[in-house]
């Protein structure tokens, strides 16, 4: 999955395998006023609460990361000491629609990857 996970004790951005195309696009910086409020009034008119934070695509280092989090205050989920956020990120944004990426559409789906992620292989694999 190409989701991001930021570990709330050290601000450690932790990223799960990522789409190689993904790697290759050529993107606008994310972090500045102009996108986070574009950012913002997407998911309002959409009703959606919640936007995939992907390293790909909006944040370079840990502190990018947690800048973007405090801006998207009220808007997060907490799993397993992570902040998991959620959401057709790439669709509202208009620079992901032909890459078919997954997505989490409940906050029990990105839960239940957060938790995954953060498991060793052998017990994700036995459901344990």
């Amino acid at each position: 999955m190409s989701t991001s996970f930021i570990n709330t004790q050290t601000g450690t951005l932790l990223v799960s395998t990522i789409h190689p195309e993904v790697c290759d696009c050529k993107l606008p910086p994310l972090l500045n006023t102009e996108s986070v409020q574009k950012c913002l009034t997407a998911l309002e008119d959409r009703h959606e609460e919640f936007v995939l934070l992907d390293s790909t695509t909006c944040v370079h280092s840990p502190a990018e990361a947690l800048e973007l989090l405090e801006a998207l205050n009220g808007r997060l989920e907490v799993a397993d000491r992570q902040l998991v956020v959620y959401g057709r990120w790439w669709t509202m944004m208009g620079w992901f629609e032909t890459l078919n990426l997954p997505w989490f559409a409940t906050r029990e789906e990105a839960i239940r990857e957060a938790l995954a992620a953060s498991m060793p292989a052998e017990l994700a694999n036995t459901g344990a």
